[in-house]
């Protein structure tokens, strides 16, 4: 297998959702950790891929930041940052945002 080959194939394991070592992905594709390291930081020019250190760490990707609530889970979450709005110093900012995704036109499917 060659090194594209090999860089999508991490590509589609990231994509999974699942974080992974560098030593599962030496391991799955029988090269070095160096090798499994250079194409981590070449798929890092073109996606989001994070490191997360630790027992239960390993890369993965990361939409940058952006979170996507459902309609019922931002009505789920609204009358409890309410209750809690005193105690949260960006309370007000995520309420407009719940506020926003509720009032949204649901999507015709």
């Amino acid at each position: 297998m060659g090194f594209y080959e090999r860089r999508e194939a991490i590509l589609k394991l990231l994509e999974r959702g699942k974080k992974v070592t560098l030593r599962e992905l030496a391991v799955r594709f029988e090269v070095s950790r160096k090798t499994i390291l250079n194409d981590i930081m070449h798929l890092t020019e073109h996606h989001r891929i994070a490191v997360e250190y630790g027992r239960c760490g390993g890369y993965f990707l990361t939409d940058g930041g952006k979170v996507t609530l459902s309609r019922e889970q931002a009505a789920a979450i609204y009358p409890i940052l309410q209750t809690h709005r005193a105690e949260l110093s960006c309370a007000d900012e995520i309420l407009a945002i719940l506020e926003h995704v509720l009032s949204a036109p649901k999507e015709v499917r």
